[in-house]
This record gives C-alpha cells, structure tokens and sequence, in this order.
C-alpha cells in the first residue's frame, strides 16, 4: 500500500512538472563589442519564450550594476507566447572591457534562476584616434615618424601618404618645411585642420631628380602657423634608391661591367683605444663596359671610404682606402662599407674592417 502510494505521488510529480511553465531563452549572452562613451547609453533586449503549458511570471529581475537598469514583462506570459527583458548600460566613466550581469527569477519549473550576461568595449573616439595617430608632432598627431618609400628604381616616380590627425579644439594650419627638390608635397584636404579633423600629406618622390644611390633620407619639418620651427617636429623620408636591371637582354649582361674585388674582408690585429687602422680594397673591372662606383657610404661615422676615381675601364683597377677611428670603441670591432656599382650582376657590395680594440 506504501508503495502504491509512493509511485502515484512521483506520478502526479512528473505530469505536473511536464504540464508546468517553462522559460527558453533565444540568448542569455549579449555582446555589444566596441561602444563609444560620448554616444551614451546602449540598451539590448533578451527574448524569452514560455514554451510549458501554464502560464509563466516573472518574480525579479535584478542587474548586478547600478550602470545597469532593466525593463521587462510584468505580465504573465501565456504558453507559447513571449516576453523581454531589457538591459540598458550606461557606458560613462568606463574605458575598458565589461561584463555584467542581470539575475533572472520566475516561476518557471525547468529554469527558476537565469543569469544574463551584457558585454563589451567601452572607449572613446578621443581615445580611439589617438590609438591610431600614435605620434605627436607639436600640435598635430601623425600615424607614422618615417615615410619609408622602400626600394625605388632611380628613374621612378613613386607616391606615399602621412596620414595626420588634430586632436585640439580649434583649427591649425600648418606647413612642410625644408622639401627637397626631388619631392612634392600636396595635402588633403588642406594644410589646413579643423578641430577633430583627418587629413592627409601626400608625396611624390622622383628619384631621378635625387642624384644618389642606395639608402638614402630626408629630412622635414613640421612649421606652425605662428610657431617656430622644432627639431622635435620632424619627418623623415627613406627610400632605397636602386639601378633596375631586369630588363638588360643577355647580350647587354654579357657586355656589361663587372667588379671584382681581391678581398671584402680586412683583419686588423688587436689595438689600443684611440689608434687608427688603414686599409685597402683592391679591385678589376672585369666586365667589357666601363665600370662606374656609384655611391661609398659606411656603417658608423668611425669610418671612411674614399675612391680616386668613380670609372673605370675594362681590366683597369683601383682601390677604395678605408680608414678606420678606433676612438670611444672596444672589443670586437666589424665595421661595414657598402659600394654601390653599376654591374647588374653585383650592384652592392658589403667590405668589411674587423678587429679588436682594447681599452688602455
């Protein structure tokens, strides 16, 4: 008889259970990703469906925040109909990640206790842009300190943009100074920015009208209206300048020059501080046209290259003299010098002065 009775109550159990109100929500997760504080509050609305057999009711919805508010269905929601809750976060004072939540109780019988999740990025536009221009130059930010025009055939004209940004509350107008001439500058919209306002510098740089080789810079200044021009303002313009030789035919290579050098390397042995070493870079041209150095430059201003002559005509040779100023230097010493030639098969060559500097 007992367990009769036992069975039949666990019955009526499972049939009130299954015949009960039961809460699904579409999401219990809402992310607004990135927001901006000065646009204020950003509100989001969960839905949620009673898909039991009795009538369903909210008995508190409660967020975890006081930057949090809610709105919802105080109703009873029919079987198979829904309702809402909305949560509305009020992003002022933030700058950073958040997640918050909102507790969720009802009389449902499968979910009495629900939490919802809002989450996201609060930031501000201020913030934002100036993530983006991450350099101050005076009173306008930009995006970048170096225009790297990157390697450049020396009859090329090439465009490369500075993208700038005004960050203060009122205008400025501004201007490039000390352009070389192998540069034009043109802005967009003008060298003019209005307060909060985006623009441009654009360069042309037209290497043939530069006259050097391999890695070369510029430097320009940034002039305010009504300022002084700062060495802190500037803007440096690198490009690689190179000679193309794709386009030589295999008779053109063939008749082409061609340098040789007896060594790229010069020991010298151990030397005190503050002594000087010379060297000497022999070279052939070893080609049938004639054999031009274009460009000596080094690696530190401890040393120096210089060239008698710049052409030189099949089998002549010559020889680059490199000096080398051991003050301020210790230990192991590998100084580079870079020669740039119009051999296609070589056109820049690394000699290197190695050795040992001991401190006195």
């Amino acid at each position: 008889m007992k367990a009769h009775t036992i069975l039949t109550s666990i019955l009526v159990g499972i049939t009130t259970i299954m015949s009960a109100q039961e809460i699904s929500f579409t999401s219990k997760t809402h992310d607004f990703d990135t927001i901006y504080s000065e646009n204020g509050k950003v509100t989001h609305s969960f839905t949620f469906t009673n898909t039991g057999k009795k009538p369903l009711v909210l008995t508190r919805v409660k967020p975890g925040c006081g930057c949090t508010t809610t709105a919802y269905t105080k109703d009873s929601v029919a079987p198979g109909q829904t309702g809402f809750i909305t949560a509305q976060f009020n992003p002022r004072g933030y700058n950073s990640r958040f997640k918050k939540t909102i507790s969720v109780n009802s009389n449902a019988a499968n979910d009495p206790s629900v939490i919802l999740f809002i989450q996201g990025v609060v930031t501000s536009k201020d913030a934002e842009m100036i993530k983006k221009y991450r350099y101050e130059k005076g009173v306008l930010r930009v995006d970048k300190t170096t225009v790297n025009f990157g390697k450049i055939d020396v009859n090329a004209v090439v465009i490369d943009t500075l993208r700038m940004y005004n960050n203060q509350d009122s205008a400025i107008s501004f201007s490039f100074q000390d352009v070389p001439e192998h540069v034009i500058v043109k802005y967009e919209p003008d060298s003019r920015l209005e307060s909060k306002q985006e623009g441009l510098a654009i360069f042309t740089y037209d290497a043939s009208k530069n006259e050097d080789f391999g890695l070369v810079r510029d430097i320009i200044n940034i002039k305010f209206d009504g300022g002084r021009l700062d060495y802190r303002n500037r803007i440096f313009l690198s490009a690689n300048l190179v000679e193309d030789f794709s386009t030589y035919s295999n008779w053109q290579l063939k008749r082409a020059p061609k340098v040789d050098f007896e060594t790229s390397e010069f020991m010298f042995d151990t030397i005190q501080q503050g002594e000087t070493v010379h060297a000497a870079f022999r070279f052939k041209n070893a080609g049938k046209k004639d054999l031009i150095i274009r460009k000596i430059s080094t690696s530190c201003g401890c040393t120096a290259g210089e060239l008698d002559e710049k052409v030189y005509s099949k089998n002549e040779s010559g020889e680059i003299k490199v000096t080398f100023r051991s003050r301020g230097k210790h230990r192991n010493q590998r100084q580079r010098i870079t020669v740039i030639t119009n051999d296609p098969s070589n056109p820049t060559i690394h000699l290197y002065i190695k050795g040992y500097v001991q401190v006195p």
